[in-house]
């Protein structure tokens, strides 16, 4: 088994997409945090349902939220490995480039 279990991470540079091997397929819009345990305890506080995932161990930590409308967010554990790709983005062009694809990092598929 992979550490900590069988991934690989497709970019074109702005856009960052995880696969990774489940015995569950699911899809899911996945945030990462560095201390895990105080995001799901604010979360909880907000009276927001998160359910625990099983782990392969106890280095990486997984919750899930469904929404009403059946959509999944995954919250796991960050740790080195995982790294935001390096290009420009939505979060850090300017606004007035938003409708210049020219200066979009991947000019095929846009911006999202």
């Amino acid at each position: 088994m992979d550490f900590p279990f069988p991934w690989i991470q497709i970019s074109d540079g702005a856009l960052l997409i995880m696969l990774r091997k489940d015995n569950k397929p699911y899809i899911a819009l996945t945030y990462y945090a560095k201390d895990l345990e105080t995001v799901v305890a604010n979360l909880k506080q907000e009276d927001i349902s998160i359910k625990p995932l099983p782990t392969p161990d106890k280095l990486v930590q997984r919750f899930l939220i469904t929404t009403d409308e059946g959509y999944n967010i995954s919250l796991v554990t960050y740790f080195d490995g995982f790294a935001q790709p390096g290009g420009t983005t939505m979060l850090t062009m300017q606004p007035e480039d938003f409708k210049n694809p020219a200066k979009y990092e991947n000019k095929i598929c846009g911006i999202f």
